[in-house]
C-alpha cells in the first residue's frame, strides 16, 4: 500500500492539471508516509523540463518533504503561481507540521528566497496559520512578491491591485516597509524594470508600465484618500532620517518628487528639512535646499532654522552641496539685507572646506555681504587656521582693503584618506562617481577598493547599479577609454566588476589630422600621448583589466587627501606582497610620483623583491630627472589643424622617452 501512494503522489505532482487531486492524495498520509515520500519529492524538483508545469512540485514539497530547510531548498528555483496559492495554504492546513511556524523565515531569508514566498507567506498570515513576520526580510520581499510572476501566464500584477485587494497591507505592512533598511533598492529595482521599453531580437517590443510600479501604486491610493498623503511625506522623509546609505534613498527622493510638496507641507517641516542638512547622503542635503530655495522664493523661509543647519552642509567634501547652500545664503541675504552679518556669520564656515576654490568662493561672498573691513577680519580670523595656505594671503588682504605680503605660514597636515571599506562602500562610490567625478581622491579610493574587492559583490543594489552604468556607457560620447570622460572610464570598469564584462581595447590615442577612409568607414588616425587625460583613462583600464583576471594589489593609493604617499604606507604595501608578484605597470610608477622627494631613502625595498626593484629604478629615474622645458610657439606636433598654427606648448627636450604603462618616464 505505501508503494501504491506514493506512485499515486508522484504521478499527480507530475501531471497538469492534477492539482486538486493530489491536495486529496496527500490529505490521508501519516507522518510515516510523508517520510517515506520525503526522498522522491525533492529528486522530483530536480528534473528537467523547466518550460514545463511544475506547480505540483510545490504542492508534494510542502506535503511530503520533513524539515522547514528541506523544503526551503527543494524550492529554490520553483515557483508557485497566484491561481494555486489556496492549495498550497490548503496542503498545510491537512498537515499541520510541527515547523510551519518557521516556513516564513525558511521562504524569505537567505539565498533560497523567491518572490513568490511573499505571497505565500501573506495568505497565511492573513488566514491565522502563522504570526506576523517581524524580522526585516519579509518586507523586503514585499515589493517584488505582489507583482512578479503573478500567474502561470507569466503576466506581471499592478502593486496597486493587491493593496486594495488586502487592505491589511495598507494598514500595516506598507508603512513597515517604508521604514525597513533595504526596501529603496528593492523598491528602485522593481519601478525601473516596469518603466523600461525595449525591443527584443525577434522584433517584438516592450513598452514601459508605469501603472506596476509601486510609486504610482502610493500616489494613487494618497490622491484617492485612501492613506494619509501627511503619513507618506513623512515616512518618505523619515527615510533620510535613519542613516541608510544613497542606494536605500533614490527611489524615496522620486516619490518626494513625484508628490511635489505644497507650500504649506514645506512650511510646516522646515525643522525636518533642517535635519536633512546633517545627512550623510548627498541625494538627501540636495533635496533639503531645495524645499528651503523653494520657500525663500515664496517668502516663507525660517532664516534662523536654515542658518542654525547650515554648518553641517558647508564641510562636506562633496563640493555641489556647499556651493548650493552658499547660492542659497547668498539669496537668503539679499531679500532680508538687514540679516547679513548673520549670514556672512554661518557662511564663513566654509572658509574650513578641504577645497581652497570653495574658501576662495566663501571669501568673494563674504566681502559682499559684510563692507566693513573689521568686522569682516573679525569674521575670517575666526576660520584662518583651518584655510588653506594659498587662500589666506587672499584673505588678509582682502580683509584689510588692500595688497600685502603673504604672512609666513605653517601648512597644516592635509586630511588622511582611508581606503574603502567594504563592498557596500564601493558600490556607494560607484553610484556617485559615475554621475559626477568630482572628487580624484575619492576616484583614488574607488580604483584601489574595486581591485582589491574584485571577487565580491555587494549585497544589494547591483542590479540597479548594473543598469545605471550600462545606460551612461551609452549615453556618453565618445565612450569609455577615449581619454576624454572619465564618468565613462568609470561607468565601464562598474560593469567588469559586477557583469564580468570584458574590459576591451583601451586608450587608442589622441585623435588627429583630417578625417579620412579606410576599409568603407570614416575616422581619423590617432597618436599617442603623455597627457593627463590619456594616464587616467590608461590607469582606470589597467585597473578593469586586473579586475577582470580577479583583482589586484595597488601600491599607489595615497594617504592623505593631498594625493601624497607616505614612506611607510608604501613600504608596508610592498612587503605584504609576494615576492614575485608583479605589479600593475601605471600603478607602481604613479607610486613612485606620490612619494615626496625627501622621503626617496625612508621607503624600503628589498632587493630581493620584484616589486622592491622596479620601485628602486622608478626612484632612481626621478632622482636623476633634472627638466628643460621650453615654449615652443607653432603648430602642434599632434594636429595639423590650421587653427593650432599659433599655439603655445612646453615641451621637455631632455626627458626620457617612456612607454604607455611606464608613468614616471612618460
Amino acid at each position: 500500500m505505501p508503494d501504491e501512494i506514493a506512485e499515486r503522489v508522484l504521478a499527480l505532482a507530475r501531471g497538469p492539471g492534477r492539482l486538486a487531486e493530489l491536495v486529496v492524495a496527500m490529505r490521508g498520509l501519516t507522518d510515516k508516509q510523508r517520510k517515506t515520500l520525503s526522498g522522491p519529492v525533492r529528486a522530483l524538483t530536480l528534473e528537467g523540463g523547466y518550460d514545463r508545469d511544475r506547480t505540483g512540485f510545490v504542492l508534494a514539497v510542502l506535503g511530503c518533504v520533513n524539515g522547514v530547510r528541506q523544503v526551503a531548498t527543494a524550492l529554490t528555483w520553483i515557483s508557485l503561481p497566484r491561481e494555486a496559492e489556496a492549495l498550497a495554504v490548503q496542503v498545510l492546513v491537512d498537515r499541520r507540521p510541527h515547523w510551519l511556524a518557521e516556513l516564513p523565515a525558511a521562504l524569505l531569508v537567505g539565498d533560497n528566497a523567491q518572490p513568490w514566498g511573499f505571497r505565500l507567506v501573506r495568505r497565511l498570515v492573513r488566514d491565522g496559520l502563522v504570526e506576523r513576520p517581524d524580522f526585516p526580510d519579509y518586507y523586503l520581499r514585499m515589493p517584488s512578491g505582489l507583482s512578479v510572476s503573478a500567474s502561470s501566464a507569466g503576466t506581471d500584477r499592478a502593486p496597486l491591485d493587491d493593496l486594495k485587494a488586502d487592505p491589511d497591507l495598507i494598514q500595516h505592512e506598507i508603512w513597515s516597509m517604508l521604514r525597513t533598511e533595504g526596501a529603496g533598492r528593492e523598491l528602485a529595482a522593481h519601478d525601473t524594470w516596469r518603466l523600461q521599453s525595449w525591443t527584443g531580437a525577434s522584433g517584438s517590443s516592450t513598452l514601459a508600465r508605469p501603472e506596476l510600479t509601486w510609486r504610482h501604486a502610493l500616489l494613487t491610493l494618497v490622491a484617492d484618500g485612501t492613506v494619509d498623503r501627511d503619513r507618506v511625506l513623512d515616512e518618505t522623509l523619515g527615510a533620510f532620517l535613519r542613516d541608510w546609505t544613497p542606494g536605500d534613498l533614490g527611489w524615496y527622493i522620486a516619490l518626494h518628487d513625484e508628490l511635489a510638496p505644497t507650500l504649506q507641507e514645506l512650511d510646516v517641516r522646515q525643522g525636518t528639512y533642517a535635519r536633512l542638512l546633517a545627512a550623510a547622503a548627498g541625494p538627501a542635503v540636495t533635496l533639503a535646499l531645495r524645499a528651503f530655495t523653494q520657500l525663500l522664493r515664496a517668502g516663507r523661509l525660517e532664516i534662523d532654522t536654515l542658518l542654525a543647519a547650515a554648518h553641517p552642509v558647508l564641510l562636506r567634501p562633496d563640493k555641489g552641496p556647499v556651493v548650493a547652500m552658499l547660492k542659497l545664503l547668498a539669496g537668503v541675504a539679499k531679500a532680508s539685507p538687514d540679516r547679513s552679518e548673520a549670514v556672512a556669520a554661518a557662511a564663513a564656515w566654509a572658509l574650513e572646506h578641504e577645497r581652497a576654490d570653495v574658501q576662495e568662493r566663501t571669501l568673494t561672498l563674504l566681502g559682499n555681504l559684510v563692507p566693513d573691513a573689521g568686522v569682516r577680519t573679525a569674521l575670517v580670523s575666526g576660520h584662518a587656521e583651518r584655510m588653506a595656505p594659498s587662500v589666506r594671503p587672499m584673505a588678509s588682504a582682502e580683509s584689510a582693503g588692500r595688497a600685502s605680503e603673504a604672512p609666513i605660514l605653517i601648512q597644516l597636515p592635509a586630511p588622511p584618506l582611508d581606503p574603502v571599506a567594504d563592498v557596500d562602500e564601493l558600490a556607494e562610490l560607484f553610484t556617485r562617481l559615475i554621475e559626477e567625478a568630482d572628487d580624484p581622491a575619492d576616484v583614488e579610493r574607488l580604483l584601489e577598493g574595486v581591485a582589491r574587492l574584485a571577487r565580491a559583490r555587494p549585497r544589494h543594489g547591483a542590479e540597479v547599479l548594473a543598469r545605471r552604468a550600462d545606460e551612461l556607457v551609452g549615453s556618453y560620447q565618445p565612450g569609455p577609454w577615449s581619454g576624454e570622460e572619465p564618468r565613462a572610464d568609470l561607468a565601464a570598469l562598474a560593469l567588469v566588476w559586477l557583469e564580468r564584462r570584458k574590459p576591451g581595447k583601451g586608450y587608442p590615442g589622441r585623435p588627429y589630422g583630417a578625417y579620412v577612409q579606410r576599409m568603407g568607414s570614416w575616422g581619423r588616425q590617432v597618436r599617442s600621448d603623455w597627457s593627463l587625460a590619456a594616464l587616467v583613462t590608461m590607469r582606470t583600464h589597467e585597473v578593469a583589466r586586473a579586475v577582470a583576471g580577479g583583482g589586484a594589489s595597488l601600491l599607489s593609493l595615497p594617504t592623505s587627501r593631498d594625493g601624497a604617499l607616505a614612506a611607510a604606507a608604501l613600504s608596508a604595501r610592498v612587503a605584504a606582497m609576494s615576492r614575485t608578484e608583479r605589479p600593475l605597470p601605471l600603478d607602481i610608477g604613479l607610486a613612485a610620483l606620490r612619494v615626496a622627494p625627501a622621503e626617496y631613502d625612508a621607503v624600503q625595498l628589498p632587493a630581493r623583491h620584484r616589486t622592491g626593484r622596479e620601485l628602486s629604478a622608478d626612484f632612481g629615474v626621478l632622482r636623476s630627472y633634472a627638466p628643460c622645458w621650453e615654449l615652443v610657439v607653432g603648430r602642434s606636433k599632434d594636429t595639423d589643424w590650421s587653427a593650432y598654427e599659433r599655439a603655445a606648448t612646453w615641451q621637455d627636450r631632455a626627458s626620457p622617452r617612456g612607454k604607455a604603462d611606464d608613468a614616471v618616464r612618460a
